[in-house]
């Protein structure tokens, strides 16, 4: 559902975050 992607988008964020 939404909140599963929310949590998908987060972890891009985070990922991306530590490049």
């Amino acid at each position: 559902g939404m909140a599963a992607n929310i949590v998908i988008v987060f972890e891009n964020i985070v990922i991306l975050a530590k490049k």
